[in-house]
């Protein structure tokens, strides 16, 4: 089936369009919930459905996906409490359907029984700084970068956290970090830039916005105008 053809029917009946489920089985959701003899396959379809929501879908894909997923895996966890993975497919299911601390919770529970999951760790920390909690999620990311050390995104997750927060020599330590391992984050880019400004290094930072406008000519006209405001903020705070 073409893949344009496969992602509708996807997001239309996730039940249906998975065919590698046992043919006349997949149809039947009811055979998945707790009591069934066949509840462990309940489960793994929807850690399933779930791996696919991380793929790169449409978020309304997603969102279906995890209404199909949610109450599978929660029915699972009623029958394997201590199931980690399943508890971490349950707290995504309810981050993607917009039930943030109820995610929250889920992936706390999760941390509870397995401390240095790296996934768990990078969704719990996304979903406390969306819930506003910048403190536990800077705690949290710095937990993923002591677990996985060689991830840009956790790195420059942190440091975005800790400009949020002012903390600037310690938001350009970490940024320095993310481009070290891919120098061609533009997000990073401008925040390492951002960094240098509010430390006061006016000259290191013209040099580093000259290469990214450099890197991206297609951009240099909305480059400057953040650049500019950059600098007439960082220069009104130092007055």
């Amino acid at each position: 089936m073409p893949s344009g053809r496969w992602l509708t029917e996807l997001e239309r009946s996730p039940e249906s369009a998975l065919v590698s489920f046992p043919e006349g089985q997949s149809h039947d959701p009811s055979i998945w919930h707790s009591g069934h003899p066949n509840r462990e396959m309940g489960r793994d379809f929807g850690l399933a459905l779930m791996d696919l929501a991380g793929l790169k879908v449409p978020q309304s894909l997603r969102r279906r996906l995890a209404e199909y997923a949610l109450p599978l895996l929660t029915s699972s966890l009623e029958s394997w409490p201590d199931d980690v993975a399943a508890r971490q497919g349950k707290g995504y299911a309810l981050w993607l359907l917009d039930r943030k601390p109820e995610a929250l919770a889920a992936f706390e529970q999760t941390l509870a029984a397995a401390p240095r999951r790296e996934e768990a760790l990078v969704y719990a920390a996304a979903v406390a700084a969306q819930l506003g909690q910048t403190d536990s999620a800077i705690k949290l990311w710095r937990r993923a970068v002591d677990v996985n050390p060689w991830s840009p995104r956790s790195h420059y997750e942190l440091a975005k956290l800790l400009a949020h927060d002012h903390r600037w020599p310690e938001a350009l330590a970490q940024v320095e970090k993310a481009l070290d391992l891919d120098p061609f984050q533009l997000e990073a880019q401008l925040l390492r830039i951002e960094c240098h400004l509010e430390l006061g290094h006016t000259e290191q930072a013209g040099k580093e916005f000259d290469d990214v406008v450099w890197m991206a000519p297609e951009k240099a006209r909305d480059l400057n105008r953040w650049f500019d405001e950059r600098k007439a903020r960082a220069r009104i705070k130092d007055r």
